[in-house]
């Protein structure tokens, strides 16, 4: 998972964003899609704004019980933002998440859910970030915050990868809780359960 946290997003808005991923993490129907009895979800979360910043939020760990996504909603909460005056490089962060997959634990399928409310303006576009051959199935989800369907449009056109590759929308950053919610439990249901949300 990769946030957002460019020069765009205020303290009160990094605050949102910061609460809404721990409530995601905590909500009893995203609980219930990341422990079905099925083999764990690894889950990662780091945060990016410039070309070289990033930051680890949580590192890789094995989703195999409540107490699990206990720990991982405080050690969001607890974290301190690790830059405020930084531009948006989401090409940088897209590659800074596919290096990251060579510390994940053994996975049958691999997914980087990034969110943001503003398009590229440094660094490495994200075109030119996936033409580096490591991409191979490799799906890119995406949160496009925003009161219009501007930055939807955009993260659709310009970020997203993969052959079921979705957006999932906040109007504003009061409902990013809400609608991380609904992006997890699409991302992380298997298609069997996905297939009835569609």
């Amino acid at each position: 998972m990769a946030m957002d946290i460019s020069s765009s997003i205020d303290e009160r808005e990094y605050a949102l964003q910061q609460e809404g991923l721990a409530q995601a993490l905590e909500d009893p129907a995203v609980r219930g899609a990341f422990l079905p009895g099925l083999p764990p979800v690894a889950l990662a979360i780091y945060e990016w704004s410039n070309t070289r910043q990033q930051a680890i939020i949580q590192n890789w760990v094995l989703v195999t019980d409540e107490s699990v996504l206990d720990d991982i909603a405080q050690q969001v909460r607890s974290h301190r933002r690790s830059a405020a005056d930084q531009p948006t490089a989401i090409g940088n962060a897209l590659l800074f998440g596919l290096a990251l997959f060579n510390e994940a634990p053994p996975c049958a399928a691999f997914t980087i859910d990034i969110s943001g409310d503003g398009v590229n303006n440094a660094g490495i576009a994200p075109n030119r970030a996936y033409l580096r051959p490591d991409w191979a199935g490799i799906t890119v989800n995406a949160l496009a915050i925003g009161p219009t369907r501007q930055m939807e449009t955009y993260f659709r056109r310009q970020v997203i990868r993969g052959p079921r590759a979705f957006v999932e929308r906040a109007r504003q950053f009061e409902d990013f809780g809400a609608a991380m919610e609904r992006k997890l439990i699409r991302e992380v249901l298997p298609d069997v359960l996905l297939g009835s949300l569609e």
